[in-house]
């Protein structure tokens, strides 16, 4: 496993999301002992036990006749990295639930299943089975 592919791990790890050609990422990371196909070809068939293991992954697509490498972190928590919660107050999200609707209250206010689905609290009375869907439909 050539010790050039250690060499650009770290660099990734340290600048975090990068992307760019083979060519690129060699100058940058100060690999000077490696021809960007080789690098390529040693990334992929020595991926996991380099890049994995530092929670690294990359993507690569073709641009104006170039090869990108798209290298990310992955750190196991969904993918949700780009999003900032503390900017959410300006959204409009409010902190707690708001309440039902009267409109929807009173849409269940007849219902045999109660305002349970609306309040959160239980029904009343035992109110039946809920209906049978097949049977509904005809079928």
């Amino acid at each position: 496993m050539p010790d050039y592919l250690w060499k650009a791990a770290k660099y990734i790890e340290s600048v975090g999301n990068w992307q760019g050609t083979a060519s690129e990422l060699l100058a940058a990371a100060g690999i000077e002992n490696a021809k960007p196909n080789q690098f390529t070809y040693n990334m992929a068939k020595y991926f996991d036990k380099v890049f994995e293991p530092k929670n690294i992954r990359y993507k690569t697509h073709r641009k104006n006749k170039v090869r990108l490498l798209n290298f990310y972190g992955d750190d196991g928590d969904g993918g949700d990295d780009d999003i900032d919660i503390t900017q959410l107050s300006g959204w409009g999200i409010p902190e707690r639930p708001s309440p039902s609707s009267p409109s929807s209250l009173g849409a269940l206010e007849g219902s045999k299943h109660g305002r349970s689905v609306a309040t959160g609290q239980p029904a009343e009375k035992p109110t039946g089975t809920a209906p049978n869907p097949c049977e509904a439909a005809g079928a």
